[in-house]
């Protein structure tokens, strides 16, 4: 993908993440006293507590309008972790602003900050990959954090095992 689009954001190894779910959207006066966080640390802490290790699958390439990604197949756990974390919010009395109810399973590898140079070797490219067997994850512990778009600049509020 370098070769054919080197003007794009590849994510470094260490910025590549599987979201479990979007607490709250990023905007840029984003912030949280010291005690939300410890709310929000609170409940995710709880959610946690009844999971499971689970595996996520990834398997080919496909692209979103602004985004390259890895597609991930999961087992029950990661959906059963996203509904335990929205219960504990509720019961807290949390906020959640998801920008969207996460369901899918992905790493996103790539992102588009300047036009692309060859849009259809672009979706050659892609195609190639389609079926591309990337490995296995096993998810044993989540992290909760506050990051940017790219995930270069993440805060760890709490590791949590499963």
């Amino acid at each position: 993908m370098r070769e054919v689009e080197p003007g794009q954001y590849y994510y470094p190894a260490q910025d590549m993440h599987v979201t479990v779910i979007d607490l709250i959207r990023a905007t840029p006066d984003f912030a949280l006293t010291p005690e939300e966080e410890a709310a929000y640390v609170s409940a995710v802490k709880l959610a946690v507590e009844g999971g499971h290790p689970f595996e996520v699958a990834f398997r080919g390439l496909v692209a979103s309008g602004s985004a390259v990604m890895a597609a991930g197949f999961y087992q029950p756990g990661l959906a059963d972790l996203r509904q335990a974390v929205r219960h504990h919010l509720g019961v807290h009395k949390l906020q959640l602003k998801e920008r969207y109810q996460q369901t899918t399973a992905h790493v996103t590898v790539a992102r588009q900050q300047a036009p692309l140079i060859d849009p259809h070797q672009d979706l050659a490219t892609l195609a190639t990959l389609a079926n591309l067997n990337f490995g296995t994850l096993v998810v044993d512990q989540v992290e909760l954090v506050v990051h940017d778009w790219y995930n270069s600049r993440k805060r760890v509020l709490a590791k949590l095992s499963l």
